[in-house]
């Protein structure tokens, strides 16, 4: 009786400390989930949005390239910045230098496209990103135009920087009238859920393999 008991104390007390692990690891989860929730929120945005100047191959493939550049340049200004007022800020002020930067692509590969860049509040539709989806609705946004401007678009998130490794194409005219003012209410919607994440970390996996090993294990010393 005396060895039983023992035995259920050990199983009890790794089981314990496993569940503890377990909620630590949750926690940390949750306040990461909340870090994200509160950096993507709506007000905290600056959203980008490359119009090509038409749909010819040509400058679909020159409106990426736009992109890559725009997006480099804004990287290294964004390096050290911790807020949308100075992202803003710093956008304004180095303006020109990002135009320069798309200009010097866009002539490197032969063509003479103006490239203009407007910073202000725009009609977006639903989009998702890395698991983040953004409702409908009016964001703040740099919106850089090339040429005339009449070719399909590229959509994505500037600041916090969300863009780098994505590529987000989508018709113009189509990604527009799916925007639906009404629906401006609409919640940024993540993805994370915590207890799936809790069940796909080892301390998760170690639990259900703890759980099953002692009761079976409890069964037994129970029937001898």
């Amino acid at each position: 009786m005396y060895v039983d008991n023992l035995r259920t104390r050990c199983v009890t007390a790794c089981l314990i400390v496993a569940v503890c692990a377990a909620v630590g690891t949750a926690a940390a989860g949750v306040a990461a989930f909340v870090q994200t929730e509160t950096a993507f929120a709506k007000e905290n945005l600056i959203r980008l949005h490359v119009i090509a100047n038409s749909d010819s191959p040509q400058d679909q493939d020159l409106k990426l390239l736009v992109r890559d550049a725009v997006l480099a340049e804004t990287r290294e200004l964004f390096a050290a910045v911790t807020s949308k007022e100075e992202a803003r800020r710093l956008l304004a002020e180095h303006q020109e230098k990002v135009i320069e930067a798309a200009e010097e692509v866009i002539q490197a590969h032969g063509f003479s496209y103006n490239v203009s860049l407007e910073m202000g509040a725009y009609a977006f539709p639903s989009r998702a990103y890395r698991g983040i989806t953004l409702p409908a609705g009016t964001y703040d946004a740099v919106r850089v135009r090339i040429g005339d401007a009449q070719g399909e678009n590229w959509w994505c998130v500037l600041f916090p920087p969300l863009c780098l490794g994505e590529l987000e194409v989508s018709s113009g005219q189509s990604e527009l009238a799916q925007y639906n003012p009404q629906g401006e209410t609409g919640k940024i919607a993540f993805r994370l859920k915590v207890l799936e994440y809790i069940q796909a970390t080892y301390y998760g996996q170690q639990i259900r393999n703890w759980w099953q090993a002692s009761a079976a294990g409890l069964t037994r010393w129970n029937t001898q």
